[in-house]
């Protein structure tokens, strides 16, 4: 059967697409719900018990359905009368009138037995309807809409992941992008699964009326990724994402700018990325974003120096100004920088991020431009977007997270100072809805690139157990020099570990040693056969020269002879 909130999300998208927002996407649902189930009068806990039974809509939180009953009082459909919601039935009917959205459980069952046939054909694995089923509502619950605000789910979320539904989130990530470009049908639907979710999880998200107000004015401020993106040098997805974003935020009239810190953070990235790689003098667990993308596109050092000198056009294009420190409003407090610090230590070394000094000075510029995003904001607590002054734009969640921790400042903010762009880009399109625009695509496919990327944790492993083995077994210079800086690591890596480090077993990094070798081996032996062949031929014009030439001089003595 197929799972009834996997339906609901593609009707809510249905309704959404017909020009219904806000808390009214639910109301064509409560009504189908009253109308099958009351009689005379209808409560909160009884929509509570209804979403979750008919659409399987079961983490709406209180505070929704009270103002959802609110507003069908306010549109006839129910009336307060004696501490009760009665029920207008003559209003309810006309109210369900209206909607006639289809049902999509035939087009939901064959995306699964898509998804099964590609995993089963890709890579050997084979799923159940019922398992695509969840893994699809897994993929969905880490691609919310609501995961810089609630970071309680987001840790249940990780906490309930399995082996198997990990290798799933990485093959559905595969899928997606192969449908993009191959099955616009598929890839249609399940958009419009992914869109109805985020609308279901931004519906349900604590503090999101706050999120109103056009952002005339607001200074938004770039991290360093976001720089990268706008220069195409990360997946191309998120070059089309940061540019949309930046687009519709300038429309909405803010300003941009990127602090020193994070401007020599870019320079500096790029020089030693470029000298990295005319030395080759690398490992791949310890090298930037910016050297993990160069080395698996092969990407020369000229044309990533040919890139550095647009840096300052790209900035001009998009008015971003380099801006040094703010100054301190009067009778401003500034944030607590020692815990911010700790705070992103830890989250770093949880997630098993190697502490290098470069680390070091990355968390050094995130914590100042954070203060300075502080200061900037003042005493008067950012209460909408409209009045929030200024935000950081980030691809780090990390840094999204710690930023927003209560004990950092004295002043609460109801919009947080940090939000990564994927975060940004899926409130402005729920609350400025815009038809030309299609940021949740981009959204989409930006998080499927991010979970092919392969972790830092599994490349530190391989890198730590080759070192182990060549301190044992010595490895050729050839072969280390192979290891560290070709991207076959990379590619062997993510076929064995779907990205999940808990596939890593004891035989993965002897397995890829072993396939490099392999590897290696074949194209000697394919450079023997091609001057094999080379040298055959040359033999063969040798004797062809040669016989030519005894012909040329049996003619001369002829003659000579002769006359």
């Amino acid at each position: 059967m197929i799972n009834r909130t996997i339906t609901s999300y593609t009707i809510l998208n249905y309704f959404s697409e017909k020009g219904i927002s806000q808390i009214d996407l639910y109301v064509p649902f409560a009504c189908k719900c009253i109308n099958k189930n009351a009689s005379q009068t209808v409560s909160i806990e009884d929509l509570k018990k209804w979403f979750s039974e008919e659409y399987g809509l079961s983490k709406i939180y209180q505070g929704v359905f009270v103002s959802l009953l609110k507003r069908m009082t306010s549109l006839g459909i129910l009336s307060l009368g004696g501490g009760c919601y009665n029920i207008n039935k003559q209003q309810l009917i006309k109210e369900i009138e209206k909607f006639h959205e289809t049902d999509n459980s035939s087009s939901i069952e064959e995306l699964c037995q898509k998804l099964m046939l590609f995993s089963k054909d890709n890579f050997g694995v084979e799923y159940s309807i019922e398992e695509t089923q969840n893994g699809i509502l897994r993929f969905l619950e880490n691609h919310d809409g609501d995961i810089i605000l609630n970071e309680e789910g987001l840790i249940d979320r990780v906490a309930r992941q399995t082996k198997k539904s990990k290798k799933l989130n990485y093959i559905l990530s595969k899928f997606i992008i192969w449908s993009k470009d191959n099955s616009s049908e598929t890839f249609q639907l399940f958009k419009n699964i992914a869109k109805g979710h985020a609308l279901a999880s931004l519906l349900s998200m604590k503090g999101v009326c706050n999120y109103v107000g056009k952002m005339s004015g607001v200074t938004i401020a770039l991290d360093s990724p976001i720089i990268f993106n706008l220069l195409s040098l990360n997946e191309k997805v998120n070059f089309d994402m940061s540019s949309e974003l930046l687009g519709i935020l300038k429309k909405q009239g803010c300003d941009f700018i990127i602090f020193r810190q994070h401007y020599q953070e870019v320079l500096q990235t790029f020089n030693s990325t470029i000298h990295l790689l005319y030395t080759k003098d690398y490992s791949l667990d310890k090298a930037s974003r910016l050297l993990k993308y160069a080395v698996r596109n092969k990407i020369s050092a000229s044309f990533l120096k040919s890139k550095r000198e647009l840096l300052d056009s790209i900035l001009s294009k998009w008015n971003i100004s380099i801006c040094e420190a703010p100054s301190m409003p009067n009778r401003y407090s500034e944030i607590d920088s020692v815990k911010l610090n700790e705070l992103l230590m830890k989250r770093y070394l949880d997630n098993n991020v190697e502490i290098d000094d470069n680390k070091r000075k990355t968390i050094e510029n995130d914590v100042d431009v954070i203060s300075y995003i502080y200061r900037m904001r003042g005493n008067s607590p950012a209460s909408n977007l409209k009045n929030c002054n200024a935000i950081l734009i980030t691809t780090n969640t990390a840094l999204a997270y710690a930023s927003k921790h209560p004990e950092l400042s004295n002043v609460c903010h109801s919009i947080p100072v940090c939000m990564t762009d994927a975060f940004l880009s899926t409130i402005l399109w729920f609350c400025y809805p815009d038809t030309s625009s299609d940021i949740n695509e981009k959204v989409l496919l930006s998080e499927c690139y991010n979970n092919l990327s392969l972790s830092d944790d599994i490349l530190h492993r391989f890198y730590l157990e080759v070192e182990e083995i060549n301190a044992s077994t010595p490895i050729s210079e050839e072969i280390m020099m192979h290891i560290n800086t070709s991207k076959i690591v990379q590619e062997l890596l993510e076929s064995k570990t779907y990205n999940d480090t808990s596939l890593y077993t004891d035989r993965t990094t002897a397995e890829i040693l072993q396939e490099i070798e392999i590897s290696r081996n074949l194209k000697i032996n394919s450079l023997s056969g091609t001057l094999g062949n080379h040298d055959a031929k040359f033999l063969k014009i040798a004797k062809s020269i040669s016989s030519i030439i005894v012909f040329v001089i049996w003619l001369l003595l002829v003659f000579l002879i002769v006359f």
